[in-house]
């Protein structure tokens, strides 16, 4: 009787299963590489939909506060955001297009990386930004009360408007932080590395 060898079943199933996954490697990656342009383009489309309603909401408060004593801050604030924005755009715009997208899973890895750095740079400009946006939108309601800005060196004021302000300020950048930009970027990005990380382990499978 043939003895029993458990390891040469192993060897002919896995050389079955490479066989199979060689079979359908072109469709899986084609369709990883549809995948995963899909997924680019959705965050491209939501970037640039944040950026023309940004740019919408940014003139219709210059038009509202334009009679404001303090409009010049909101200006200068605003200067800086464009300027920044405009060299971290072109800089990510230029990352993206020297990435070769010969081979599919060193592009698709190569957008990941890329994508998680900018994605890590936007949550540390949230915690910049929506702080300044709120203390600018918090002087402009004192003022706008016909209040003067000498208000605020009253002690009981100080204690009143941070009891109420630094609650609603950590909620807002919790709610931007983590629902805000995970529904925008974070999913379409999970679901790249996703993408990559399958690709990554039938690759070891076919070796």
């Amino acid at each position: 009787m043939e003895e029993f060898d458990l390891k040469n079943i192993w060897k002919v199933s896995d050389d079955q299963a490479k066989v199979y996954y060689q079979s359908i490697e072109p469709e899986v990656l084609e369709m990883a590489r549809k995948k995963s342009n899909d997924l680019l383009q959705e965050i491209k489309r939501n970037a640039i939909n944040e950026t023309v309603t940004g740019v919408i909401l940014m003139f219709a408060i210059f038009y509202f506060m334009r009679d404001h004593p303090y409009i010049w801050i909101l200006y200068s604030c605003s200067i800086l955001l464009v300027v920044s924005s405009y060299f971290s755009t072109r800089k990510f715009i230029h990352e993206i297009k020297s990435i070769s997208s010969q081979n599919v899973v060193e592009s698709i890895g190569g957008y990941y990386e890329i994508l998680t750095k900018a994605l890590k740079k936007l949550k540390f400009l949230v915690w910049i930004f929506v702080p300044i946006s709120f203390i600018l939108g918090l002087l402009a309601n004192f003022t706008d009360n016909g209040n003067d800005l000498e208000i605020l060196t009253r002690w009981d004021v100080i204690l009143l408007t941070l009891g109420i302000s630094i609650p609603v300020l950590f909620g807002l950048i919790w709610f931007v932080s983590k629902k805000y930009i995970f529904f925008m970027y974070e999913s379409r990005i999970n679901e790249l590395k996703k993408i990559h990380d399958d690709l990554k382990s039938q690759e070891r499978n076919l070796q």
